[in-house]
């Protein structure tokens, strides 16, 4: 049995170097083990950013896609102190749930009203990339991002989300 703190710092070695598909495919083989997935959610409060990083890629690759403890759990580090943090969350979300994901679209619609832009413009990224084409809710959250205050990093990660969630439109 694999101590956590054995874990921890596989991790973080594994992250830092090379070996980090070695550790994703020892990882997947065990997809959907409930030990090693406890395990590795430990490992998201753990006070390296760089440990919460690795632990969110791994999580990712040995959950079952839609396990909301993951996707509660995961979500949450959108409001992570660390940038490298919230821009893995970003990028993995897609592998906790399928595009269009009620309880993910809920995590992180909820994250739009967050008083930290920065978290803001994480949440706003996270949509594009897990809301469906046209979702009503989705693009009514954005565009209220919109409305007032000057044009700034926020604003324009609105703008992005808005062109990968509108409907394409057919020619005239």
């Amino acid at each position: 049995m694999v101590s956590l703190l054995s874990l921890r710092a596989a991790t973080a070695y594994f992250f830092c170097s090379s070996w980090l598909p070695s550790l994703k495919s020892w990882l997947t083989l065990r997809r959907g083990d409930v030990d090693c997935i406890a395990k590795v959610s430990c490992l998201l409060d753990d006070p390296d950013g760089v440990v919460r990083c690795a632990a969110v890629q791994s999580l990712a690759s040995i959950v079952q896609k839609g396990s909301q403890p993951a996707i509660t759990a995961v979500c949450r580090l959108l409001e992570d102190s660390d940038m490298r943090v919230r821009r893995v969350v970003v990028q993995e979300l897609p592998s906790f749930a399928e595009r269009g994901d009620p309880a993910v679209l809920a995590e992180v619609i909820g994250r739009l009203t967050h008083r930290d832009e920065r978290i803001q413009r994480c949440a706003v990224e996270a949509l594009a990339c897990i809301a469906v084409r046209g979702d009503s809710q989705a693009l009514d959250a954005v565009t209220e991002l919109l409305r007032g205050g000057p044009m700034g990093p926020l604003r324009l990660a609105a703008v992005k989300a808005l062109a990968c969630l509108a409907e394409e439109q057919g020619d005239p």
